[in-house]
């Protein structure tokens, strides 16, 4: 093979100079195109950083040919009696009918059924790739490339003969299968491979060295025939075959009572490959095998490492993104007995929860094996439908289309108390003798006993029964004999404890990050088979071209801003900055009524905390942060005291937060001092599902805001005995984290930050942020997702104002999807109104931050949310009245803030200035080339620096942009700005020092991170969300 061209030199930015405020992309009209970049950083500190990517070198003389996969089954054979057991055992591969060119039949094609789906789609392609070596050595080639549903890629024109008697056509194959279910017979699948549009790879790398991003690359435009997004979707599905046919191998029994069976060596949840390998070696043990990759989070669940990939375009070139990942997976090797009743592992005796859980699991039957079409002995893998259910076999009105149940009644419940969980001994089915026609009712247990008495115990008679078919055509087993098996990820939420050990687990530092995808990653995501594999032809592996090096790139370091608080300005330390000398807040509540309620643990248990030294210490920091109170609790006592574990303690939340509320205590039945806010004193950490249920008691139900304080929680002396104070020290501090979030819920401002250089007037600038929500797991169907909207009034940028409102249908990812402006107005109206209550006029600019889009998704919130946006300000903005003149309508910024994305950078910990750094990138670190598009306006920015793990910088993208491709060079050049870039990126780092309820910068700006805040306690509300309108209007959600 050649060697491929030299690589290109990258385009030069966008300079700010010919700009001279006209906006290159006129994005106000064409909804179409995202705006164009410009200009690159050249201020700040320059750092020298790696990210985690490789360089990828496509062949550029390949061609990409694509085509779609057909299945479907045929009729052909259903007419053939159904072969014994022994003749099912004795059958071999069918043999293939392929006519010579030019031959026709006049037979029509067989009936089609059913196309099979899932994981029998893709055995069916594994099997078919296995049966024709025409195709398995291209495979082998890495010619040849398959996403296992319906997409194959080729680096070669198909033109195999056609496999069919009654018609001649290419690439047709006619294949009988028999699958891992199956104990019958084969089925007859035609598989058809309809070729696409053919992809010169070429065209493509000429399209990323481009520097017109209005030219787009679509099939039919100046000779281009495929998009940019199905050519890097055929390039991961070329890279990523190999892992996923690894993931897809049919498990084996053991040859041994000694052994294991034999399970896929991988496991492939979306872009992320998880190494299973161990469990098919006999000693394996994973509480003894546990390295940077796995570890137990305890209940039946355990963390197992993996590699995330995925080929990205970047200016001139293509990249691997690898990043180190951490999956929870469902712990495999246990019965389902075991797993559901053991406290060691799942431990629940509530069948709904129960249900919930096991449904979906793959689990292996004990009790049997099979036979696979090449007469060898397979493992019966079956997945669970749930617990058994009183309506199983019986026809619903929810179900799907043409979905029916048995003709007729086969199923007998004994017992109807319970909707949902029986056991083995509950359920009987209508047994027939074929010998004699006899029919008899028997459990499932006794069933067992009489069939597979070497495997049944009487104990089973008891054991839950499972259904591993399907609702309409249930078919039951005991739970002991049901084994889950490797390599099935966990679909629940994790809990607290659970959430704190994969937190653990997953930490790494950059130096182990870098290792660990230098050494292991490469191969695990595939790019090793593609360098080994001397006949590749999509890629150019070579010693000179490609390297087992991560990308070096150069990054820019902002300085951080100026931040005080009342008078005094902060002091910053590695990772933050503290409150010792700071004095009050900013702007402090003013004449509040605070109270304070104490559950105890109950059952005669003291109290964890001594409480009345807290209640001091809460007094003396409002002191110091300015806050004056009118009413508090009286004696340094609680208000109110009832036990946590009490039947009545919803009723007694609700009675006491209402009477503090009314000014009432345990001593005066009347009082002119109302509480806006309580402490409330829990005697232990409670769950999520527990803090949602006690928050939406307080917001919903009664309207007070609340804080909920850890009574378990303690500190540590200073083991090295030189502070005596340090519990004090580390509780002072603990209360002075507390009364940020007080000041914010009360309406006060804590701190201020400088945004004196900024090219924006924040008194005539609206800032908004914007996310959704969906429900969790397990919500009940009519569960809908939550938009939320948050903005500041005044150039403080304090104080964010909250609204939510239902959207449509649950799962939506753009708010207003059903394509009417009801949602928007919900959201962005009242806070118009607000403004112009205190401004006496609109906002002439509003920069949102939308949080929550994926990269799929940009031209959706363009074209959906901007145009909403876009609308309601021209109808607001209109004059009402003859009076009325009305306002130009504002000029619209709007911003995509992605956390969730697997882009990592690397800093020598040489750099940084005086801190000492930990392969982390200073906090301030802005990164808009190598690794950025080079034809939209997007950076990295990571404005935090973590103490543990490898930190994550947000990747900022501008959509529609009409504020800053519009200043002047003048007004650019008197704040030291270069170009538009380089202001937005201050603005941004500036509002990640804005959150004002902790002292450290935070990872996304204030405006985003706050609209996040604001949807996840809407999700506490769940179905009830109607916030009482006395805190509804106030940081409640902080």
């Amino acid at each position: 093979m050649p060697p491929p061209d030299p690589k290109p030199t990258p385009p030069e930015p966008v300079s700010a100079a010919d700009l001279d405020g006209k906006s290159a992309t006129p994005v106000l009209d064409n909804l179409t195109v995202l705006p164009a970049r410009y200009g690159y950083r050249e201020s700040g500190d320059e750092l020298s950083l790696k990210a985690n990517c490789f360089e990828l070198i496509p062949n550029r003389d390949a061609v990409i040919y694509p085509y779609t996969i057909k299945v479907e089954r045929t009729a052909s054979n259903l007419d053939k009696p159904t072969p014994s057991a022994s003749e099912t055992a004795e059958e071999k591969m069918g043999s293939l009918s392929i006519e010579d060119e030019g031959k026709t039949d006049q037979k029509p094609p067989s009936p089609v059924l059913a196309a099979p789906q899932g994981k029998k789609l893709v055995h069916i392609i594994k099997h078919l790739f296995k049966t024709r070596s025409q195709l398995q050595d291209l495979v082998d080639a890495g010619k040849l490339a398959s996403d296992f549903g319906n997409l194959l890629i080729s680096t070669e024109k198909l033109e195999f003969e056609g496999e069919e008697e009654y018609m001649k056509k290419q690439n047709v194959f006619v294949l009988e299968y028999k699958g891992e279910k199956s104990k019958y017979r084969k089925d007859r699948y035609r598989i058809s491979f309809e070729a696409e549009l053919p992809s010169p790879v070429h065209q493509f790398l000429d399209h990323l060295c481009s520097i017109d991003h209005n030219k787009a690359y679509e099939p039919g435009v100046d000779g281009n025939v495929s998009s940019t997004e199905s050519m890097i979707q055929a390039f991961n599905i070329l890279l990523r075959h190999r892992s996923k046919s690894a993931a897809y191998e049919i498990p084996i029994p053991a040859t041994s009572s000694a052994g294991k069976d034999t399970y896929p060596t991988q496991a492939v949840v979306g872009s992320k490959t998880y190494d299973m390998n161990g469990f098919n070696n006999p000693t394996y043990d994973l509480r003894k095998n546990q390295d940077l990759t796995k570890g137990d989070l305890t209940k039946g669940v355990q963390a197992i490492g993996g590699y995330f990939s995925s080929i990205r375009p970047a200016a001139a070139r293509l990249l691997v993104n690898v990043n180190v990942t951490t999956g929870a997976f469902y712990t495999p090797g246990v019965n389902l007995k075991e797993w559901i009743d053991n406290d060691k592992f799942f431990g629940s005796e509530d069948p709904n929860e129960i249900h919930e859980c096991i449904k979906g699991l793959r689990v292996k039957l004990k009790y049997r094996t099979e036979k696979d079409s090449n007469d060898k002995d397979i493992l019966v893998i079956k997945t669970v439908a749930g617990l058994a259910r009183q309506h199983d076999g019986k026809a619903q009105s929810d179900d799907p289309k043409g979905a029916t149940a048995p003709l007729s009644p086969t199923l007998f419940i004994d017992g109807s108390d319970p909707d949902i969980g029986y056991s083995c001994k509950e359920i009987k089915f209508c047994l027939v003798d074929k010998a004699t026609k006899k029919e008899e009712w028997i459990s499932i247990y006794k069933h067992f006993k009489r069939t597979y008495e070497q495997h049944v115990r009487e104990k089973d008679a008891d054991d839950w029964a499972i259904n591993v078919g399907t609702r309409l055509r249930p078919e039951y087993c005991p739970a002991r004999l049901c084994e889950i098996i490797p390599g099935q990820n966990y679909r629940l939420p994790l809990t607290g404890p659970q959430t704190e050990k994969m937190i653990k687990v997953a930490q790494k530092d950059p130096p182990d990050h870098e290792e660990l995808i230098t050494n292991t990653g490469w191969e695990k995501v595939g790019l090793e088979d593609q360098k080994t594999n001397k006949n590749r032809v999509a890629f150019v592996f070579d010693d000179e071209h490609t390297k087992r090096e991560l990308v070096q790139l150069s990054g820019k370091r902002l300085e951080r801003p100026e931040l005080k608080y009342g008078g005094a300005m902060v002091t910053y330390t590695k990772n933050g900055w503290n409150l010792t000398k700071v004095g009050p807040y900013a702007f402090p509540a003013k004449r509040i009524g605070w109270g304070v309620i104490q559950m105890t643990p109950g059952e005669g248990r003291p109290p964890t905390m001594s409480i009345k030294d807290h209640i001091k210490t809460i007094v003396t920091k409002m002191d110091e942060r300015g806050i004056t109170a009118t009413r508090k609790p009286q004696d340094e006592a609680p208000d109110f005291t009832f036990a946590y574990n009490d039947e009545d303690r919803t009723s007694n939340l609700i009675k006491h937060l209402t009477s503090l509320k009314a000014g009432k205590n345990r001593i005066s039945k009347e009082s002119d001092r109302p509480c806006q806010i309580v402490f409330v004193w829990l005697p232990q950490k409670v769950s999520a599902g527990e803090y949602a249920e006690l928050k939406k008691i307080a917001d919903n139900r009664v309207g007070i805001h609340t804080v909920f304080v850890d009574g378990s929680k303690k500190f540590k002396p200073d083991p090295s005995g030189k502070n005596p104070n340090a519990v004090r020290d580390q509780w002072h501090q603990y209360w002075d984290n507390v009364l940020l979030k007080v000041n914010l819920k009360l309406g006060g401002v804590n701190q201020k930050v400088d945004f004196s250089k900024s090219v924006l007037d924040f008194s005539k600038t609206m800032v908004l942020g914007m996310d959704i929500t969906h429900p969790p797991p397990g919500s009940p169907p009519d569960a809908r997702s939550v938009a939320g909207m948050v903005t500041t009034i005044d150039e403080h940028l304090g104080q964010w104002f909250p609204t939510t409102v239902d959207q449509k249908y649950t799962r939506e990812e753009v708010v207003g999807a059903d394509r009417t402006e009801e949602v928007m107005t919900s959201l962005l109206g009242p806070h118009l109104a607000r403004w112009k209550s205190i401004h006496k006029k609109y906002p002439e600019n509003i920069l949102l931050y939308r949080d929550g889009v994926s990269e799929g998704q940009y031209h959706q919130v363009v074209q959906q949310e901007y145009r909403d946006i876009k609308s309601i300000c021209v109808k607001t903005y209109a004059g009402q009245t003859e009076d009325d003149p009305g306002q130009d309508p504002p000029r619209i910024t709007l911003v995509v803030a992605v956390k969730r994305h697997h882009l990592r950078f690397y800093c020598p910990k040489t750099q940084g200035g005086k801190e000492k750094l930990n392969g982390n990138p200073p906090p301030g670190t802005v990164v808009d080339r190598a690794v950025t598009s080079q034809f939209h306006w997007d950076f990295y920015l990571q404005a935090q620096f973590p103490i543990k793990g490898t930190a994550r910088p947000t990747h900022y993208v501008v959509v529609v942009d009409n504020i800053f491709s519009r200043l002047d060079k003048q007004t650019l050049k008197a704040r030291d700005f270069a170009n538009p870039a380089e202001a937005l990126q201050d603005i941004t780092h500036r509002m990640s020092y804005l959150l004002g309820r902790a002292t450290t910068s935070t990872s996304v700006c204030a405006p985003a991170f706050l609209a996040d805040k604001l949807c996840d306690r809407a999700r506490c509300y769940k179905n009830f969300r109607t916030v009482d309108k006395a805190i509804k209007d106030c940081m409640y959600y902080i």
